[in-house]
């Protein structure tokens, strides 16, 4: 398969429709932006020229600051969906700007860059809008094509690595950079931040939800119910599912957190184990990899709490990223609802 882009530093006027295979290999509905063989409809900045080559299909930069801008008929853009597959070497820098226009020479002024790093020592990697979202954590790896995709429709820029994103998910406003998406999981590692679905299946009141989780040691998460949206904060709605297997609390995977408090341990870290949460009626029952850990009855006359309000109710979920020292994944989440 042909490919649009190696790593490098990429600068264009880019995008609409458009997709980083050639012209017989096009998915519907979206239009080639280069043939493969030729610069055409690209312009080059006029410094450094014999950075950019075509190997196999693909741009390859490999050398001094240049940037390469779209300069065929499509331009310009304004909403639109790009996709290209992009593959570095170790410790490359590189970028996919939008919304920019053509300069002769130095970094482009213009619009947004969407960044290309992996490994090299700017610690802002790939995925991050440069400057705006700066994302620590790394979603692709060198030495291996990933697809890099930038949606823009209005004042929304979504950026996709790999066919992955948060829909149907709002954070926080506090440290959104907590979170990535690595190899299909949510990953939480950063100062505190929660995740709430978002989607249009909530409320949810009886349900049953399963969610594969995996810690790295020490590390402290959770998985919230009948909750709802906070901008920050603890979440003070619904209950806690803890997440912990070697962290300082003693209150361990499972429990759920200032109700029913579980001080062994029942999952390890660095292995996948299933958490699931179900809830019908005035009855919560956890398992953790087939196993049944705790069945809560909330008794009649519960009243909620003041600070956090740990009463059976309805509302949605939400994932904890806890503190820096943690890591966190999440991921095959899926619900059946029991009403």
């Amino acid at each position: 398969m042909k490919r649009t882009l190696l790593f490098g530093l990429l600068s264009a006027t880019l995008v609409t429709a458009t997709a980083p295979l050639l012209a017989d290999e096009v998915e519907p509905g979206f239009t080639a932006l280069c043939d493969g063989k030729t610069f055409d409809g690209w312009k080059m900045a006029e410094e450094n020229k014999d950075t950019w080559t075509i190997q196999d299909g693909a741009f390859v930069a490999h050398g001094n600051r240049c940037h390469l801008y779209y300069d065929g008929d499509l331009k310009p853009f304004k909403n639109f969906h790009l996709k290209v597959e992009v593959m570095t070497e170790p410790v490359s820098n590189g970028g996919i700007y939008f919304h920019t226009k053509y300069q002769s020479q130095g970094w482009p002024k213009g619009g947004f860059e969407c960044q290309v790093n992996n490994t090299h020592g700017d610690w802002i990697k790939t995925g991050s809008l440069w400057g705006i979202v700066n994302v620590g954590l790394r979603a692709a790896e060198d030495n291996k094509w990933w697809t890099q995709e930038i949606m823009v429709k209005g004042n929304t820029v979504t950026v996709i690595i790999d066919g992955k994103t948060f829909d149907g998910w709002k954070m926080a406003d506090e440290n959104k950079n907590t979170w990535t998406i690595q190899d299909g999981a949510f990953v939480a590692h950063g100062n505190r931040c929660h995740l709430y679905y978002d989607g249009d299946l909530k409320p949810f009141k009886n349900f049953h939800l399963k969610i594969d989780v995996m810690t790295e040691p020490v590390s402290n998460g959770g998985i919230y119910f009948h909750t709802k949206y906070q901008s920050e904060g603890w979440p003070k709605g619904g209950f806690e599912c803890q997440v912990n297997n070697t962290h300082g609390d003693w209150i361990k995977t499972g429990s759920l957190w200032g109700i029913v408090n579980v001080g062994l341990r029942a999952a390890e870290d660095n292995k996948w184990w299933t958490q699931e949460i179900m809830v019908k009626g005035n009855t919560v029952t956890v398992i953790i990899d087939g196993k049944k850990m705790l069945e809560y009855v909330e008794p009649d006359g519960a009243q909620a709490g003041k600070e956090f309000e740990r009463k059976l109710s309805s509302g949605t979920f939400a994932l904890q990223g806890h503190d820096p020292k943690s890591t966190v994944r999440y991921k095959n989440i899926r619900v059946k609802k029991l009403d």
